[in-house]
């Protein structure tokens, strides 16, 4: 039976001057927690930058393919319910907590999907015609990328060449290491047009 732990990630870090303008709801993957580099640093970067951020830890392993898009919406429609603030809501996510885009689809949300599972129909046709702003990351020897998927999709799209489902490339680990900056960068960027479109 799957476990999952909410984890209110903005009231475990330093207060920040002033009230949160926005939420972040982060989605992990399968395997790839918030403790891993990308998830640990888009989420103290976007407390940051202003947001208040939710998030889990999951044990998913023995979830279903067949059932695993509707428990990612509810793990993510949980978080949404614990909002903090009166502002926008972003949804985060990486590998299987993609499955949500549907679900934030449906509430119009702003998205940054790290390598989506663009294989799926449901995520593919959520993002052909995703109402809000949202930015796709994927590599191209990532198995679960389609570049002709993300090129149809109605958003934003990083693709980085030979970055794998981890966006780690096949050289020596400083090329991991100024990619993962790379992407930082554009998340945070993307993140704060989001939270502050008229800045």
């Amino acid at each position: 039976m799957p476990r999952v732990e909410v984890v209110e990630y903005s009231a475990q870090r330093p207060a920040l001057p002033g009230d949160p303008v926005g939420d972040a709801l982060v989605l992990p993957g399968r395997g790839y927690g918030i403790d891993h580099p990308l998830l640990s640093w888009t989420l103290r970067m976007l407390h940051e930058q202003g947001w208040w951020c939710t998030t889990v830890r999951w044990s998913v392993d023995d979830v279903e393919p067949a059932v695993a898009t509707p428990f990612v919406e509810g793990v993510a429609a949980d978080l949404y319910a614990r909002r903090r603030a009166a502002g926008t809501t972003l949804v985060v996510a990486k590998s299987l907590g993609t499955l949500a885009a549907g679900w934030a689809a449906r509430h119009a949300l702003p998205g940054v999907w790290l390598t989506p599972l663009l294989g799926r129909p449901e995520v593919a046709q959520s993002l052909a015609g995703y109402p809000a702003p949202a930015l796709l990351v994927g590599g191209t020897r990532d198995r679960f990328w389609d570049p002709d998927v993300a090129a149809r999709s109605a958003v934003d799209v990083l693709e980085l060449p030979e970055a794998d489902h981890s966006l780690l490339l096949p050289g020596p680990w400083e090329e991991s290491h100024d990619l993962e900056r790379t992407v930082l960068a554009v998340v945070a960027a993307f993140a704060e047009r989001v939270l502050r479109p008229d800045a």
